[in-house]
C-alpha cells in the first residue's frame, strides 16, 4: 500500500505532455495573434519533394473533386496567399500537406483517368503527407493558439486516414479538429459579430462541415456526439469573389439532412446493439417519431433539374437512401417493425426493398468519377443498403416476376456500381 501511494504520487507530480510529442524541443514557439496563420519559419527544413508543381496538381484535383463536398477554402487565396509562400511558413505547410494527405486516394484516381500526370519516381503516401503535417506543427503550439487553418489541416488529415481505412486515427483527428474549432468559439454565433465576411463564410461552412462529417461518422462507426446545430447557417451570396458560390445550395441540402439526426438519436442508436426493445417506460425516440423521420427524408430528394454537381447529386442521393436505412435499422433492433397493413411503409418488414429500388436508380447512370469523388465513404452506404437487403431477402425470398425489375435486379445494380467504383 505504502510503495503503492508513493507510485501515485510520483506520477501527480510529472507535468502532462503533449501527444504527439514534439519533435525537437529546441524550436520555440512565439506567441500566436489568433485566427491568422503565423510564419514561424526558422528551423524549418520543407522537404524537397513537396514542391510547388507537386501541390497545385492535388489542389487542382481537390477544387474540381472535393470542393463541391468540403468548400472551406478560398480558392483564389488559396493559389494567391498559401501555394507560393507554404515552403517558408510551417502553418501554411500544414496545410498544403495536410490537404495532399486528403486527396491523394482521388489523385490515384485521376492519374488513371489521365496518365500524363505524373508523382515522380518516389511514391508519396498519404503517411508521408500526414508525417510532414506533424513536423510543420511541431514549430508551434497550434493546441494553445489555434487558427481555422489549425481545425482545417486536423479535418484534412481525418480525411486522408478515413481512406486510408484508420478509422481510431480518423476519429481521433476528427475529434481534434472539433476541439480546435470550439476553442476558437466557433460553435457560438457572438464570435461572428464584426468578423470580416469572408472569414466569417468559411468559418461557417468549416463548422457545419464538422457537423456533417461528426454525424455521418457516428452513425457509421457507432460514436457519440459533440457537435450542436448552434450557429447560423451559410448562405450562398456572403461573399462576392467566391467563384463556387452556387454549390452551397447542395452543401445545405447534405446539412438539412443531418439536422434530422440529434443526439438523442445517435445515442439510441449507438445503444441498439446491447439493449432491449423500447418500453414505455424507457423509450427515447418513438416508433412514431422514426415513421415522421422516415417521412422527412423521402420528402428531401432534390427536385429534378435542381442545380447540384454531379457530385453533389450522387452525395445527396445516396446518403438520403443510406440514412433512411439507417433508421429502418433502429426500427429492426429495437422491435419496432410490423407485418400490419395499417403499419407506415417505411415501419415494414420490406422497406429495404423499396430503399434498394431507389438507389439503384440513382445512382445507375453516375459516373465512375463523380462515385470516385465521394470516396470510400460512398461504397459503404451503398453496402449497408444492400446488407439490409440481402436480410430482408433471406427472411422473405420475393416471387420471381420476369417482366419486372425486381430486388434481385436492385442487388445486382449495386453490386454493378460498387465495382465500377473500385
Amino acid at each position: 500500500m505504502q510503495m503503492e501511494q508513493q507510485r501515485n504520487r510520483t506520477d501527480a507530480a510529472v507535468p502532462p505532455t503533449h501527444i504527439p510529442p514534439l519533435e525537437s524541443s529546441t524550436n520555440s514557439s512565439p506567441p500566436s495573434s489568433g485566427r491568422t496563420s503565423n510564419e514561424y519559419g526558422l528551423g524549418f527544413e520543407p522537404s524537397p519533394l513537396l514542391t510547388i508543381a507537386l501541390v497545385e496538381q492535388f489542389a487542382k484535383s481537390f477544387f474540381k473533386h472535393k470542393y463541391p463536398l468540403t468548400p472551406i477554402l478560398h480558392k483564389g487565396d488559396f493559389y494567391a496567399n498559401i501555394l507560393p509562400y507554404f515552403r517558408t511558413c510551417p502553418s501554411k505547410y500544414a496545410l498544403v500537406a495536410s490537404l495532399c494527405a486528403a486527396v491523394r486516394t482521388q489523385v490515384n484516381h485521376d492519374q488513371q483517368a489521365d496518365p500524363s500526370l505524373s508523382l515522380g519516381a518516389t511514391p508519396l503516401t498519404t503517411a508521408y503527407f500526414i508525417n510532414e503535417v506533424r513536423r510543420a506543427r511541431a514549430m508551434r503550439d497550434y493546441v494553445e493558439t489555434p487558427t481555422l487553418e489549425d481545425a482545417q489541416v486536423s479535418f484534412f488529415i481525418f480525411a486522408g486516414l478515413f481512406d486510408c481505412d484508420k478509422h481510431n486515427s480518423a476519429w481521433f483527428h476528427l475529434r481534434e479538429a472539433i476541439t480546435l474549432m470550439e476553442s476558437l468559439r466557433l460553435h457560438e454565433e457572438a464570435t461572428y459579430v464584426g468578423m470580416p465576411a469572408r472569414e466569417a463564410l468559411f468559418s461557417r461552412r468549416t463548422f457545419w462541415l464538422l457537423f456533417i462529417t461528426e454525424r455521418a461518422y457516428a452513425l457509421q462507426r457507432h460514436r457519440p456526439l459533440s457537435l450542436n446545430a448552434t450557429i447560423e447557417l451559410p448562405t450562398a451570396t456572403t461573399v462576392e469573389d467566391d467563384p463556387d458560390a452556387e454549390i452551397i445550395s447542395g452543401f445545405l441540402d447534405l446539412l438539412a439532412l443531418f439536422r434530422n439526426f440529434n443526439s438523442d438519436f445517435v445515442s439510441t442508436w449507438n445503444s441498439s446493439s446491447h439493449s432491449p426493445p423500447f418500453s414505455s417506460s424507457s423509450a427515447s425516440i418513438s416508433a412514431a417519431q422514426l415513421a415522421e423521420l422516415q417521412d422527412t427524408l423521402a420528402q428531401s430528394a432534390p427536385p429534378e433539374g435542381s442545380q447540384r454537381t454531379e457530385i453533389q447529386k450522387a452525395d445527396l442521393s445516396i446518403t438520403r437512401l443510406w440514412l433512411s436505412t439507417m433508421t429502418w435499422q433502429l426500427c429492426v433492433a429495437k422491435g419496432l417493425l410490423s407485418s400490419s397493413p395499417t403499419t407506415p411503409a417505411s415501419l415494414s418488414f420490406n422497406y429495404p426493398i423499396n430503399l434498394s429500388a431507389s438507389l439503384a436508380a440513382v445512382a445507375a447512370p453516375l459516373t465512375p468519377s463523380a462515385l470516385d469523388a465521394n470516396g470510400p465513404g460512398i461504397l459503404e452506404k451503398i453496402f449497408d443498403v444492400g446488407c439490409s437487403l440481402a436480410d430482408v431477402l433471406l427472411l422473405h425470398p420475393p416471387r420471381a416476376e420476369a417482366m419486372q425489375f425486381g430486388p434481385r435486379d436492385s442487388m445486382r445494380e449495386m453490386m454493378r456500381v460498387m465495382d465500377r467504383a473500385m
